[in-house]
């Protein structure tokens, strides 16, 4: 698959207010300006001036594993950091469990277990950016109820109407492309996705990479 130019780190906070935030931003951007091993930017991307929760985003100019690992091992020092100079009520940390941002709401139905979110890839791995779901079963960590083929078949068919909700066109002019958008169909220089494969994400970046966590989950604003 090509691998997009750019990789995204996440910085999550929970729930501090808007001038806490801003401090934070200040010491986020001297940090970001403090790497020189490629480009770096820095956004702060919650704007509510109430208490919420956070997210900053590091978006990283490079294609090579070595740079992105390196940075992270610095990230994650910078963000350890955090809790100590602003008395944090918890720790920050670098999000990775769940996509960022949400590109639409999240896909569930009552009386089932499981929950899908679909959005940006988080880990730091080539598909990083790029549009991904992820099922959870929020319920104990272990005996995970049994997902029946009919609810699996049910499930697949939710998700497959979220995703064509939000995966870009441009997987139409791939060879061989897989039937609705996946790594090796989305392309790397389209206009709207930017190889990213969410239809919406060059209007996110121009909205500035804002995201609600109004509900409690990073939702993108576009």
């Amino acid at each position: 698959m090509p691998q997009r130019p750019e990789r995204f780190f996440w910085l999550y906070i929970k729930q501090v207010n808007q001038a806490v935030a801003a401090n934070i931003d200040i010491v986020n951007q001297q940090f970001a300006g403090s790497w020189t091993a490629c480009g770096l930017r820095c956004t702060s991307c919650v704007s509510s001036q109430a208490v919420s929760d956070r997210l900053w985003l590091f978006r990283l100019e490079t294609t090579k594993k070595k740079v992105a690992t390196n940075f992270n091992r610095q990230l994650m020092a910078h963000i350890k950091g955090l809790g100590s100079q602003f008395g944090l009520p918890q720790p920050a940390k670098r999000q990775t469990n769940l996509p960022q941002p949400l590109v639409c709401p999240r896909v569930a139905e009552k009386g089932t277990w499981w929950k899908t979110d679909v959005g940006l890839h988080s880990v730091n791995d080539p598909c990083n950016g790029m549009l991904v779901t992820y099922t959870y079963h929020e319920g104990r960590r272990y005996y995970v109820p049994h997902l029946q083929l009919c609810a699996l078949t049910k499930l697949c068919q939710k998700i497959e109407l979220a995703w064509k909700g939000a995966a870009c066109s441009c997987w139409r002019s791939a060879s061989g492309c897989c039937g609705v958008g996946c790594f090796d169909c989305f392309q790397t220089h389209c206009a709207d996705c930017d190889g990213t494969g969410w239809k919406d994400f060059s209007r996110w970046v121009r909205r500035g990479y804002q995201v609600d966590y109004s509900s409690g989950l990073p939702m993108a604003l576009v």
